[in-house]
């Protein structure tokens, strides 16, 4: 218990605290005297009321101080002569007014003590509610604050407790505006305070309160025990206020959480159940190279006929149903992954629940602890079958197609050779026949010959088409850097007699070194200017190669002014022996232009066009920079 340690008085002190009992006597005198003079009796009961008065307001000292002088002065003036009492009657009055001069001191300094007490008391249990971190409060039936400590205070956003209490319960209720857990408006008859006044019994109760001033929102828990006057019916009620806000938002994170980890938990199981493959992870076991499994997705039942149950139940069935041929191979691998320390590909072959064998490609990553050591393993067993067999095919391609490029390089030497000479000779003895015999032939014979040297030569021509062709499929000529300002020079030689007879005006911009195949180059340079020699219009040729840099490629544009193209045919011309034109009109085999997006396209490129009739055409084509 807290004591009260006072200083001791000073002399004036002293006097002034005991003369309270003096001047209090001496009024009594004076009003014993006064009432003798009027009735002609004196009422030593008056004093009573001057210790009644000296003990209240001085304490024990004053009031004993009085008593004594009113007895000195009782007793002078029953006899006038102090000490001289003999009458019985006297004596009497003398000792009861004695006995309760004592009485009303000695209960007047127990209620002094009690009050000290109690004053104490509710200091030690102010002290105490004012440290306390929970609200604390006390109501009276009509809902009036009776108390509060600062934590209620702070808890209700008021500046302090005694501001709280004397705010009119009126105002207090109109500040806020209260909900229970599920956010539905509370009234005040359902508030826990109001139940626990009504039901005699202790209630408690979360709530969420919103100050409608400074829009603060808390959840609080209140516990509310309702307090009985003596005839034992609940007059007031102490509410226990614990800000439990940081509890109910950590609360609301960790649902937030646990939604979103179900969210998660759900997606992750929905990209398993639908992946193309047995997602599996195990645990490292101590002394055991191969881990523990631990999870098997569901695509297992479906990709090998074996349900993810059977794996977790069988830890050695990845083992059972791994082709024979594959044992070894597939424990060098994992050794080797684990040495490492990095993650790796897993490649095997299962044999399924139906017989048939799967190969298996599975890469294979390390589950790390927080002290970043390898605590497991998890990896995705791919079903490669397919492509595994598109392999063996493709493999099996690869090797048919070269030897189909050998039998084609063997045609284009017998072409270039054997084919041509008998139509050279076809040719040669037609233009004999013809000189030699001319005087003996009529026009239609003449004629005749004339047509048949043309198709020998045309004949010759698309022989020789074709041998170039077929000699950019069958190229192996490696790719290396060359000069494309050369390309350009060399293409535009070979086209010199035709570029002087249309007096043609060939320009270019300033051109880089590419890489790329230097026969080929020209011959698809040189196709493309000579298509646009070839379709001039009745104006001398203007034919203009341009280049632009794009990203990793080089455009190039072969712009000319002839007669152009319609716009359905401009994917048709790279088409082999596509024409849009009559062969009298304009000569050719029509395999230009598919020669030149066969060397594009070998050079990892693109080739398209753009024209409209009577407007000129550009050929647009790209080269890897």
């Amino acid at each position: 218990m807290v004591k009260n340690l006072q200083k001791p008085r000073s002399i004036v002190a002293n006097l002034l605290h005991y003369g309270k009992g003096i001047v209090l006597t001496l009024i009594a005198l004076f009003i014993t005297e006064l009432m003798n003079q009027i009735v002609g009796e004196r009422y030593i009961f008056v004093y009573l009321g001057a210790v009644i008065a000296s003990a209240y307001w001085g304490g024990l000292g004053p009031g004993l101080l009085a008593s004594l002088l009113s007895v000195l002065l009782i007793d002078y003036s029953l006899n006038e002569t102090v000490g001289l009492l003999d009458n019985p009657q006297d004596l009497f009055l003398m000792g009861t007014f004695v006995l309760l001069a004592l009485l009303i001191n000695w209960m007047e300094e127990k209620n002094t003590r009690t009050r000290q007490n109690l004053l104490e008391t509710k200091t030690q249990l102010e002290l105490i509610f004012d440290g306390v971190v929970d609200g604390i409060t006390v109501q009276d039936a009509s809902g009036r604050v009776r108390f509060a400590n600062e934590a209620a205070a702070s808890l209700m956003g008021f500046p302090s407790a005694r501001f709280m209490m004397q705010t009119p319960i009126g105002e207090l209720r109109r500040q806020f505006e209260m909900f229970d857990e599920a956010g539905k408006p509370l009234e005040i008859s359902s508030l826990s305070s109001r139940r626990a006044l009504k039901t005699g019994q202790k209630v408690e109760q979360v709530m969420r309160t919103k100050h409608l001033i400074t829009g603060a929102e808390r959840w609080q828990l209140s516990k509310s025990a309702p307090m009985f006057d003596p005839q034992g019916k609940p007059y007031l009620v102490v509410n226990v206020l614990q800000d439990i806000t940081a509890q109910k938002q950590a609360e609301q994170e960790r649902l937030r959480l646990l939604l979103l980890i179900e969210q998660q938990r759900r997606r992750l199981q929905n990209i398993f159940d639908n992946m193309p493959g047995i997602v599996w992870e195990a645990k490292f076991k101590p002394g055991e190279l191969i881990p523990e499994i631990v999870f098997v997705s569901n695509y297992s039942e479906e990709m090998l006929g074996y349900p993810a149950d059977n794996w977790l139940q069988d830890g050695n069935l990845w083992r059972k149903i791994l082709h024979p041929e594959d044992a070894q191979h597939m424990i060098d691998q994992i050794t080797a992954i684990f040495n490492s320390g990095k993650p790796g590909i897993l490649e095997f072959r299962f044999i399924a629940r139906d017989g048939r064998i799967v190969y298996v490609e599975a890469p294979m990553t390390f589950i790390k602890n927080d002290a970043n050591e390898s605590i497991g393993t998890c990896s995705v067993f791919m079903d490669v079958t397919e492509r595994k067999e598109a392999e063996a095919v493709l493999a099996r391609s690869a090797i048919e197609l070269k030897r189909s490029n050998e039998e084609l390089k063997q045609f284009a030497y017998v072409a270039s050779h054997d084919l041509q000479e008998p139509l050279r000779m076809v040719a040669s003895y037609l233009q004999l026949i013809e000189k030699r015999y001319s005087a003996m032939l009529d026009d239609e014979g003449r004629e005749f010959i004339g047509y048949a040297v043309d198709g020998a030569t045309r004949m010759k021509a698309l022989i020789n088409d074709l041998l170039a062709f077929s000699r950019v499929e069958t190229s192996e000529q490696e790719l290396k850097e060359v000069n494309a300002q050369e390309i350009f020079t060399a293409a535009c030689q070979r086209l010199e007699t035709t570029i002087q007879e249309t007096e043609a005006v060939i320009t270019c911009d300033e051109l880089p070194t590419i890489k790329g195949d230097e026969a080929l180059l020209v011959q698809l340079l040189q196709n493309l200017l000579d298509n646009s020699l070839k379709y001039h219009s009745d104006q001398p040729p203007k034919i203009h190669v341009g280049l632009k840099r794009e990203d990793k490629t080089w455009l190039f544009a072969v712009q000319d002014n002839g007669i152009g193209i319609d716009e359905q045919y401009l994917e048709r011309i790279f088409i082999i022996f596509q024409r849009l034109h009559q062969r009298s009109k304009y000569p050719g085999t029509g395999m230009g232009l598919a020669i030149c997006k066969k060397v594009v396209e070998r050079h990892g490129g693109r080739i398209w066009a753009e024209s409209k009739v009577g407007q000129g055409a550009t050929f647009y084509f790209t080269i890897p920079a």
